[in-house]
């Protein structure tokens, strides 16, 4: 049995109307468990950081938008972050406030206000990409190649399927599945709950 197989509640009805195999059943409901345990286990982890302290995951994940795009626009991390203006505005002001972002005006257009991370908050940034390396490279260790590589693959395809799976079934198949005939993800067992 794969590691960490404990006794889950496996929704019967869900599977068998969406028509996954039973031998998938109790990994499903394991991904279903584990993903926002890993993502909660995370962010208390990385809240805990010293150079944290005072800063919401929302921010932490301002700070990972512009570490990957700046400088750039609030516009951009609005967008990237899937949040309002204002959202993004309040967030940016408490990140200037903390001293982990610089805001100027643009010199091309002086209405758009161009954010950049600090020297400090780049320190940081660093330090935490470091961190995340050791930690998927303990990880590795504890895989054999083949299992490295499923992991990846499994998390690309992961990725591919949430961002093209449609948010709402609208008239689901008599087998649960989308009428385009695609193989239902996790999201859509997560949304038939």
């Amino acid at each position: 049995m794969p590691y960490d197989m404990q006794s889950v509640d496996v929704q019967a009805e869900t599977l068998v109307r969406l028509d996954i195999p039973a031998e998938d059943a109790v990994r499903i409901e394991q991904v279903l468990y584990a993903l926002p345990d890993l993502w909660q286990t995370y962010q208390r982890r990385i809240l805990k950081q010293q150079h944290f302290k005072g800063v919401t995951t929302g921010q932490v994940r301002l700070l990972s938008v512009l570490m990957h795009n700046a400088p750039c626009s609030v516009g951009t991390v609005a967008n990237a972050l899937n949040i309002s203006m204002g959202a993004a505005s309040e967030s940016v002001d408490k990140l200037v406030e903390l001293g982990y972002i610089t805001r100027k005006h643009s010199k091309i257009d002086r209405r758009q206000v161009i954010l950049d991370l600090t020297s400090e908050a780049r320190e940081i940034a660093a330090s935490v990409r470091e961190m995340r390396i050791n930690q998927i490279s303990e990880v590795f260790e504890q895989m054999t190649p083949d299992e490295r590589d499923g992991f990846i693959k499994g998390l690309h395809l992961y990725r591919d399927v949430l961002a093209n799976f449609p948010l709402v079934l609208d008239e689901p198949a008599r087998s649960g599945l989308p009428e385009d005939g695609s193989v239902a993800g996790p999201g859509a067992i997560e949304a038939a709950r």
